[in-house]
């Protein structure tokens, strides 16, 4: 029972975390929308002052939508009281589809903003080692739900 108390608290801790990073990544993507404002208010919108605010949104929103996962996760797992059950195993499955996907999209989103301005491979800031977690998340996923 001493095991399921900490992974109570731990949890807790976590879900508190996951929210802090949800108000950090909002805030990057509110203070990159009122920055573009400000650009397109002087008249000085053009691509090379836009795009790395573009760039900054979207890992914002990256933040923001990879911790909601996380949190959902987590106050499953505290509902539930054991993380290995079906909707369990369903969660951590979106935790690692999302952690391979999200990075993808961000850096696609950049490619279109910096579009000429600089080349693709300056702009590829996705290492594998960020993406290797997601697969571990697959694998845990599916032991969970076979177990």
């Amino acid at each position: 029972m001493n095991k399921l108390k900490q992974m109570k608290t731990l949890v807790r801790i976590m879900m508190a975390a996951s929210v802090i990073v949800i108000l950090f990544g909002l805030y990057r993507t509110v203070m990159g929308a009122v920055e573009i404002a400000g650009l397109i208010r002087e008249g000085n919108a053009v691509r090379q002052s836009i795009a790395p605010v573009v760039t900054e949104i979207a890992e914002g929103l990256v933040l923001v939508v990879h911790y909601f996962f996380v949190l959902r996760f987590f106050r499953k797992t505290l509902e539930e009281g054991v993380p290995f059950t079906h909707d369990g195993a369903k969660e951590v499955l979106i935790l690692g589809l999302e952690v391979i996907f999200l990075p993808v999209i961000a850096w696609m989103i950049s490619c279109i903003a910096y579009g000429n301005l600089a080349a693709t491979e300056k702009l590829l800031e996705i290492a594998i080692y960020e993406m290797v977690p997601g697969f571990a998340f697959i694998i845990v996923s599916y032991i969970m739900e076979y177990g």
